[in-house]
Parts: C-alpha cells; sequence; structure tokens
C-alpha cells in the first residue's frame, strides 16, 4: 500500500527508534514531523483511517499535562461512543455533541 502525501509536512528531528516492551519486542518507530499548515495537519489526520489495519500509525505528540488532560475525559469519549452521541476531540478538548465538555475530578 502507497500513502502519498504530498509535501505538507516537514520532517522535525528525524527520528527512528525503536522502543523495546517489557517481553523484548519492539514495537514503534517514531518520526516527529511539522506540518506547514494547520489544514495540512488536519487533511492528513481525517484521512488516516486509511492506514487502518497496516502497521502504520499516527499519534499527537502531547505534553505530559495534554496527555493526563485527556486521559481523564477519555471515559466520557467512551461512553458517548457507546450511547451513539457525537464525541470528538479538538486537540485536547472533547466535544460530545459540539459542547466541549470537561472531566470532574
Amino acid at each position: 500500500m502507497k500513502l502519498a502525501i504530498k509535501a505538507v509536512a516537514t520532517v522535525r528531528q528525524p527520528i527512528s527508534r525503536r522502543a523495546e516492551t517489557k517481553s523484548g519486542t519492539t514495537h514503534k518507530r517514531v518520526v516527529l514531523v511539522t506540518f506547514a499548515t494547520a489544514e495540512d495537519r488536519k487533511v492528513v489526520f481525517q484521512n488516516r483511517v486509511i492506514m487502518k489495519g497496516t502497521h502504520w500509525g499516527l499519534e499527537e505528540d502531547l505534553t505530559k499535562q495534554q496527555q493526563e488532560q485527556k486521559r481523564a475525559s477519555w471515559h466520557l469519549f467512551e461512553k458517548a461512543k457507546a450511547d451513539k452521541m457525537k464525541a470528538y476531540w479538538r486537540g485536547v478538548d472533547l466535544y460530545i455533541n459540539d459542547t466541549k465538555v470537561t472531566a470532574q475530578h
């Protein structure tokens, strides 16, 4: 399978490494990219479903604080999806039925 992504991103600090898991297998090679525009990033992330079923994937490079914020809201996202509600992320902000939702600690 070939993915055609034309000059929408530049590689920032190209990293190619294998992270060892506890079982000793390798699971990830990380490449950080910076997109030319926010629209380019949006297009790529909206089309990442093309890579489903392959060994390729995309993740946002979030800070620890952003990861914790997203993790705290994840159960709300899963519940909304299970209830067939419209739920999506904009960065670390969770929206359910087009309303911004925050997790209560």
